[in-house]
C-alpha cells in the first residue's frame, strides 16, 4: 500500500497538471508574500515616522508649557502637567534632566533626583549625533522598540532673572514612546496578509490544475486510444473533433484525424498493390505453365509421335517418308524453340519499373522482332509523356502487350505489328495491332484461336482498373485496345 501511495505521489507530481499548477503558484506565492513584506516595512516605517512627528510636537508643546509655568508663580503644577502628557496612549516616560545631569522630574517616580551621564544608555545616542539638530529622535536598544524624544528647553530672556544668562539651555526634555504595541498590530496585520495569500495561492493552484485538467490533460488522454491503435495497424478510430476547432488542441485532433484518413487510404493502396503483386505472381505462373504446355509438352508429345513414326518408316525401308517425317520435325522443333526463346525473353523483363517501362517496352519489341521477323512499330504519341504508374501496373500493361504480340506471333501469320501509347485527357491508351488474318469472336473454340490469352489479358486490366475491347474478323487483322484512368492512380 506504502508503494502505491508513493507511486501516485511520483506520477502527480511528474504530471502536466501539478507542473504547471506548481510553476504558477509558486510565483504568485511568493510575490504575495513579497508585497505584503514590502508593505508591512512601509508601514513600520510610517508608524515610526508618526510617532516621531508626535512625539515631537508633544515634546515641543510640553516645552512651551514649561515655559509658560516658569513665567508664572506656583511651579507645582509642572510635575501635573507632565503626568497628564505621560497619560498619552503609547508614552510610557517622560523625564526633565537639567545642565548637572539630574533627573528632575520622573513621571514615573523610578529614577527622580538620579544622575546621568553622557555616556550612558540613553543618552550616547544623542550626544553621538550632530550637534545641530535641536530635536533629536532615536530608537533605544533598553527597553526594547521605544522611541526617544530630545527636546532642549532653551535659556531664554525671560529666564534669565533666575538662571544663569551665560548658560544656552536649561536642560532637557525626554519623552519616551513604545513602539511594541503598534507593530505587534502591523504584525498582526502581516500575519494575516501572509494567510490571506496562502490560501488564495493555494485556491489558484487548485483552479489551474483543474483548468489544466479539463482543458489539457484529458483531452490529451483522448490521443492515447486512437495513437495505439495506430501503432498496431488499425486506422479506423477517430478523435472527436467540434466544428470549427475550438483551439489548437483540436486543430492537432483534426490532423491526427486526417493522418489516420491517408494512413488508412495508404494501408488500403499497399493492400491493393500486394494483390495485384500475388495476382501478377499467379498469372504469371499461369502463362508459365501454359507456354510450358503449348510449347515444350506438345513439342515433346510431338518428337514422341514422330520419332515413333520414323522409326517404324525407317525399319519398313520407307525412307523417303521417313525424311518427310524428319523435315517435319525439324521445322516444328525450330518454331517451339522461337516460342521458348521468346517466353524466355518475356521472363527478363520482370521489372519495367527499374529500366524505366518505355525503354523496357522498347527492347522487348525490338529482340521480339528480329526473332520473329515480325516487324514491331512502337510508337508514343507526338508531345504525350509517358505518364509515371507504379510497378505493379508498369508489369501487368507490359504483360498485356507482350502476350497480344506472342499471340500475333503463335496465330495471326501477319509481317507487321504495331504497340501505340498515347495521353487523352487523363487517360492512358495502348493499342496493339496487326495485319495478319484475324479471326471470328463468335467461334472460341477453334483451337487456332487465341482465346486463353485474350482472357489472361483481360483479367490483367479489369485488376488495374483499365477497360480491354477486343476488334478483329477474319482477313482484317487483330486490335487490342486498354483505356487506363490516370486520375484513380
Amino acid at each position: 500500500m506504502l508503494s502505491n501511495l508513493r507511486s501516485s505521489i511520483h506520477v502527480r507530481r511528474h504530471s502536466l497538471r501539478a507542473r504547471l499548477a506548481l510553476g504558477v503558484a509558486f510565483p504568485v506565492m511568493l510575490m504575495l508574500i513579497g508585497m505584503s513584506v514590502i508593505h508591512y516595512l512601509r508601514e513600520v516605517r510610517l508608524i515610526e515616522e508618526q510617532m516621531r512627528q508626535t512625539a515631537t510636537r508633544i515634546g515641543e508643546v510640553t516645552s512651551g508649557s514649561i515655559r509658560h509655568i516658569m513665567d508664572e508663580p506656583g511651579k507645582g503644577h509642572l510635575n501635573q502637567i507632565l503626568t497628564d502628557v505621560s497619560e498619552t496612549k503609547d508614552i510610557s516616560q517622560i523625564l526633565l534632566i537639567d545642565l548637572d545631569g539630574r533627573i528632575a522630574v520622573d513621571t514615573t517616580g523610578l529614577s527622580k533626583g538620579e544622575r546621568r551621564a553622557k555616556t550612558d544608555t540613553g543618552c550616547v545616542e544623542c550626544h553621538n549625533a550632530p550637534a545641530n539638530l535641536s530635536a533629536r529622535s532615536i530608537i533605544l536598544a533598553s527597553p526594547p522598540q521605544t522611541l526617544r524624544i530630545a527636546s532642549p528647553i532653551w535659556n531664554e530672556s525671560e529666564c534669565h532673572a533666575c538662571h544663569d544668562p551665560t548658560s544656552e539651555h536649561l536642560g532637557v526634555l525626554l519623552l519616551d514612546m513604545s513602539l511594541l504595541e503598534a507593530r505587534e498590530h502591523i504584525q498582526e496585520d502581516l500575519k494575516i496578509e501572509i494567510t490571506s495569500s496562502v490560501i488564495f495561492t493555494t485556491l489558484v493552484t487548485a483552479a489551474v490544475y483543474l483548468l489544466v485538467d479539463v482543458l489539457v490533460v484529458r483531452r490529451i488522454k483522448d490521443f492515447k486510444s486512437p495513437l495505439e491503435s495506430f501503432a498496431s495497424g488499425v486506422f479506423t478510430n477517430r478523435l472527436r473533433v467540434p466544428s470549427p476547432p475550438r483551439d489548437e488542441l483540436d486543430t492537432l485532433a483534426a490532423s491526427v484525424n486526417q493522418m489516420a484518413v491517408e494512413l488508412e487510404q495508404h494501408l488500403e493502396e499497399r493492400e491493393q498493390q500486394q494483390l495485384l503483386r500475388y495476382r501478377a505472381i499467379v498469372d504469371e505462373r499461369k502463362r508459365i505453365a501454359r507456354e510450358i504446355h503449348d510449347g515444350v509438352a506438345q513439342l515433346m508429345g510431338y518428337v514422341n509421335t514422330k520419332s515413333s513414326a520414323i522409326h517404324y518408316l525407317l525399319r519398313d525401308k520407307k525412307n523417303s517418308e521417313a525424311l518427310d517425317q524428319l523435315t517435319q520435325l525439324s521445322r516444328s522443333s525450330q518454331d517451339a524453340l522461337q516460342e521458348l526463346r521468346i517466353s524466355i525473353l518475356g521472363l527478363r523483363m520482370s521489372d519495367p519499373h527499374e529500366d524505366g517501362f518505355f525503354n523496357s517496352l522498347e527492347s522487348f519489341t525490338d529482340q521480339f522482332g528480329k526473332l520473329t521477323g515480325i516487324s514491331v512499330d512502337l510508337r508514343l504519341s507526338p508531345g504525350d509523356r509517358f505518364p509515371s504508374l507504379s510497378p505493379e501496373i508498369e508489369l501487368h500493361i507490359l504483360r498485356i502487350i507482350q502476350e497480344a504480340l506472342i499471340n500475333v506471333q503463335k496465330h495471326a501469320r501477319a509481317q507487321k505489328a504495331w504497340v501505340h501509347l498515347s495521353v487523352n485527357t487523363h487517360i492512358l491508351e495502348i493499342t496493339i495491332g496487326d495485319d495478319g488474318r484475324g479471326f471470328d469472336t463468335e467461334n472460341p473454340s477453334n483451337d487456332d484461336q487465341p482465346h486463353f490469352g485474350l482472357a489472361i489479358m483481360r483479367e490483367r486490366a479489369e485488376g488495374v482498373g483499365a477497360s480491354f475491347h477486343l476488334d478483329t474478323e477474319p482477313g482484317s487483322g487483330t486490335r487490342v485496345t486498354v483505356r487506363l484512368p490516370l486520375e484513380e492512380q
